[in-house]
């Protein structure tokens, strides 16, 4: 289920790691000032819908991006050393672990909510 934290959380996920000023995206997206952008990335504020798809083009995302479920965007970085890879081939092996990590978890966390194995 899509919540307000959950779009706030997911909203300064992607423009942290787009390395992406408050005050940038909030003027990108209409506001006069961060603060309401800070609102929204708290969940104190519900965002708009077309708030949403100004945030979204902004940051060069699609839809299906922000809402995937099992993305681990704003909750894992991967560190590693490869010699004979291009920036390309790097971007591409980490979206494609981090899709396999997010779904892990989120497999885990299902069975947990079956079988009311909590950790």
């Amino acid at each position: 289920m899509v919540t307000d934290n959950f779009i706030g959380e997911r909203l300064a996920a992607f423009r942290n790691s787009r390395g992406i000023k408050q005050s940038d995206l909030s003027k990108a997206m209409g506001f006069k000032d961060r603060q309401t952008l800070s609102a929204i990335e708290t969940g104190e504020r519900k965002m708009q819908p077309e708030e949403l798809l100004s945030a979204i083009e902004f940051l060069h995302i699609t839809m299906d991006e922000f809402l995937d479920p099992i993305s681990v965007i704003g909750k894992a970085q991967f560190s590693w050393r490869q010699y004979d890879a291009s920036e390309a081939e790097l971007d591409e092996t980490e979206k494609y672990v981090s899709k396999i990590i997010a779904l892990f978890e989120y497999l885990i966390k299902d069975k947990e909510e079956k079988t009311g194995n909590l950790t």
